[in-house]
């Protein structure tokens, strides 16, 4: 179990290893497949990025200090990463399988893990739950599990991307 609030560092670290992950040269006989789905993946894997680092943000709006900051969770400023989160995700969704046998469960769990966040952003805004905490809890923990296996799968990435020594 974490604990405390999603850090920023996180969500840089996903997204620089996605990142890593997708340009990394592929050396492997069906490595044009896997190139080609690597590039087709990288704009809906951007766009998981920019909503999960909006829906950060939003949940992180209470803590700047001001006058108006009730503590509250902002349901208005959750919708949209919300939404977008699970646009991205269905887009994201829609591109699997991968080429690749192994890469495919890893991917296929991050994007259930986002589709389980989005659901319970969505079910934070519908419910209007006003605990900050379990507000976080429910919509960052499976995105910490998302970003485990998409570290995962840029593990594979890069053990495919090492050429074999030659025989």
């Amino acid at each position: 179990m974490r604990a405390g609030p999603w850090p920023r560092s996180a969500v840089a670290g996903v997204v620089a290893t996605l990142l890593i992950a997708v340009t990394a040269p592929v050396a492997r006989a069906d490595d044009a497949a896997l190139a080609g789905w690597l590039n087709d993946a990288i704009p809906h894997i951007s766009a998981v990025h920019l909503a999960e680092n909006n829906l950060v943000v939003a949940l992180a709006a209470k803590d700047a200090p001001s006058p108006e900051s009730t503590g509250a969770t902002d349901f208005d400023a959750l919708k949209a990463p919300c939404d977008s989160l699970s646009s991205a995700r269905a887009e994201l969704q829609d591109l699997l399988p991968t080429p690749d046998q192994e890469l495919t469960p890893e991917f296929q769990q991050a994007v259930d893990d986002i589709e389980t966040a989005a659901e319970e952003c969505t079910t934070v805004i519908r419910e209007r739950v006003t605990d900050q905490r379990a507000a976080r809890a429910a919509i960052l923990a499976p995105l910490v599990d998302a970003a485990d296996h998409l570290a995962a799968a840029d593990s594979i990435l890069s053990k495919l991307a090492t050429p074999e020594p030659p025989k």
